[in-house]
């Protein structure tokens, strides 16, 4: 069921984040209705429940019960960076709920509306600021809303409402890959830590932070893989390993110390936790422009399919559940592979071509 788990009693379930139990019923029209029921105790929700049921069969419409309070945006931030620490992605979401506290901090989150949302992104817009930056923070507001109607600080109606605000159409992938000539100017110059992640990463497509959260027990190079257990989509892989990273992997075991476990360290003394400065230093020394740590990955991807390795095999190496996203992207990369594959329609059509004349 999701985030939702079922209770022993009928209608009555925990949800994910809550600390809350909640309900589940049908109201006058037959609809479902979900709703937390504010309380911890089973005993108080079976009440709730009974009487909800029974404003029901008499036909009258059950009201939810109003648990959040007129909270300020400000005070939704606040609770949702106490919780946040735990994404990955914390970094970055920890920024963009300050950029957000700017703007709607005063404001009580229940009076926010949709057409305050859209002119907030319309002036972004016009300030020269990307589609993509600012749907990336209107996903970070959408899912606090979502927390705070989990801890019962949001009403369910006022999620619904800032649901219906749409991303900015316009947002564009980047199409910025890494040239061999870069490679090379890059490894020449970078930090002994930092060349060691790169040579991985363009062998591997991994991600900045399933790099850094490598263990030595997730690398097996006796079978030549790796084993990601921290993704972004949650789900771990395992990634095959050439000779060249292979080689780099050996390397750095052989001068492993045997009681830090993290495979990229600074200098032997524990597990790297960024290497944004040392990745701008390095690209600034190699004159390399506009380059970004993930480029590598893309980098990877369509040096894979630039060599003809099919677009299914390169979105399972980079973790990818289907294909559709990875074909959007890398198929203009091998337009050579693709006309390869629509030949098995050749004898085919051709049969009927002369059947047709």
């Amino acid at each position: 069921m999701g985030e939702e788990q079922r209770e022993k009693h009928r209608g009555i379930y925990r949800r994910e984040g809550s600390p809350y139990l909640w309900l589940r019923y049908a109201d006058a029209q037959g609809k479902m209705r979900f709703e937390s029921a504010g309380t911890t105790s089973m005993r108080k929700a079976i009440s709730l429940l009974a009487d909800k049921r029974h404003a029901v069969g008499k036909g009258e419409e059950p009201s939810p019960e109003r648990v959040a309070r007129n909270v300020l945006f400000s005070e939704l931030a606040d609770k949702f960076l106490e919780w946040a620490p735990r994404l990955r992605s914390f970094d970055s979401v920890k920024y963009r709920v300050s950029e957000l506290t700017q703007e709607f901090g005063s404001w009580p989150v229940r009076s926010i509306r949709v057409a305050d949302v859209e002119a907030w992104m319309t002036r972004k817009q016009s300030t020269g600021v990307r589609p993509a930056t600012t749907n990336r923070l209107l996903s970070v507001f959408k899912r606090m809303l979502a927390k705070g109607e989990m801890w019962n600080t949001v009403m369910h109606s006022q999620l619904d409402v800032i649901r219906k605000v749409k991303p900015l159409p316009g947002e564009e992938e980047r199409e910025r890959y890494m040239s061999y000539e870069e490679e090379d100017r890059l490894l020449a110059v970078a930090s002994p830590h930092l060349r060691e992640v790169i040579q991985v990463a363009v062998h591997t497509g991994l991600r900045r932070g399933e790099l850094l959260a490598l263990k030595w027990e997730d690398v097996d190079l006796e079978r030549s893989f790796l084993r990601v257990r921290t993704s972004k989509n949650d789900r771990p892989r395992s990634v095959p390993l050439d000779g060249d990273v292979k080689a780099v992997l050996s390397a750095m075991l052989s001068r492993r110390r045997l009681d830090v476990s993290d495979v990229f360290t600074y200098k032997g003394r524990g597990g790297i936790k960024g290497i944004k400065t040392a990745w701008n230093k390095a690209c600034r020394k190699a004159g390399i422009s506009d380059l970004h740590f993930h480029d590598l990955r893309h980098t990877f991807a369509s040096r894979l399919v630039q060599a003809g390795v099919s677009l299914y095999a390169v979105a399972k190496l980079l973790g990818h559940s289907k294909a559709t996203r990875v074909t959007e992207r890398y198929a203009h990369l091998a337009p050579e592979g693709l006309a390869e594959d629509v030949k098995v329609l050749e004898r085919r059509n051709g049969a009927a071509l002369r059947l047709a004349k």
